[in-house]
């Protein structure tokens, strides 16, 4: 079902309601979940590529947790599946557990469209965040700018040359080629760090820095 943007602005429009954005960032003053992932993090090593694994946030809460006992580099929780319309207001609580819980640090996905998520998702316990270069258009580049004044790694999601092109010129942190890897890859920059999901079908890691586990 494709994202229906008007219900996405009215529904973060409730929660700022509830909470507005200067009450919101006051609390950072005792947030006591500082953001601690860096790109150098991510980065390849000798042994290969890191490892960071996926978690569907729609999942029963106990089968969720079962796999944090999965050995990885960093968690990307994924909020997408809950978009069916939308999300409770209060779904992002499980940030904070699933960070109290994991020494690792946690990777935010989700429909990012204002700043007001980014300031959220480190209020409750996101480490980094990816952000998608359609989704965002001319606003990439002020998103992953104000992401790491908040201290969160900003992720760009690429899928076609314009989102490559978009994400460099908005000098993303990191890029994450979630289709079209090969020809993709051929056209990034090598001082880029690459993020790319797990295929088993093909598992040739060449050039990538991160594997995103199912």
């Amino acid at each position: 079902m494709p994202l229906d943007l008007s219900a996405l602005s009215h529904y973060l429009e409730t929660k700022q309601a509830l909470t507005p954005l200067e009450v919101l960032g006051r609390t950072l003053a005792y947030n006591p979940y500082a953001p601690r992932l860096r790109v150098q993090d991510l980065e390849r090593t000798q042994s290969g590529p890191q490892q960071v694994l996926r978690l569907d946030a729609s999942l029963e809460l106990e089968v969720l947790l079962e796999q944090l006992e999965r050995p990885a580099r960093a968690l990307l929780l994924d909020f997408m599946p809950l978009y069916t319309p939308l999300p409770a207001l209060e779904s992002l609580d499980l940030l904070g557990y699933v960070r109290r819980l994991s020494p690792n640090p946690l990777i935010h996905k989700d429909y990012f469209v204002d700043p007001y998520q980014l300031l959220e998702s480190v209020v409750h316990g996101g480490d980094g965040v990816v952000l998608s270069a359609q989704l965002l258009g001319a606003h990439l580049k002020d998103m992953c700018a104000y992401a790491s004044r908040l201290g969160l790694l900003d992720i760009v999601e690429v899928r076609c040359k314009a989102d490559l092109k978009a994400g460099v010129l908005a000098r993303a942190s990191a890029l994450y080629l979630s289709q079209d890897f090969a020809a993709l890859l051929e056209l990034t920059p090598q001082r880029c760090v690459i993020l790319k999901d797990f295929d088993s079908s093909h598992p040739d890691d060449h050039g990538v820095d991160a594997l995103i586990l199912p």
